[in-house]
């Protein structure tokens, strides 16, 4: 949880940092340098519990289980 505080105070820091040398572009650079992060953060909390329902991305297990168990039955006949 530390971490995400670190990264978000960082990001908020970001623009004022590059108002000396990027100027109006500032803003732009910071959206630039947040999707990343965001992002990837984001991938780390998925792969967490890839089989969570809860999940919008999560893995349909029992559809596949039931996929494998049907070919399964398919070959035994």
């Amino acid at each position: 949880m530390q971490l995400k505080f670190d990264v978000l105070i960082y990001l908020l820091l970001l623009p004022f940092s590059l108002i000396d040398t990027a100027q109006i572009m500032s803003p732009f650079i910071a959206v630039l340098v947040a999707y990343p992060l965001l992002s990837l953060d984001r991938i780390g909390v998925e792969l967490q519990n890839p089989f969570a329902i809860s999940n919008l991305s999560h893995l349909p297990l029992d559809l596949i289980c039931n996929t494998i168990k049907s070919n399964a039955l398919a070959l035994k006949k």
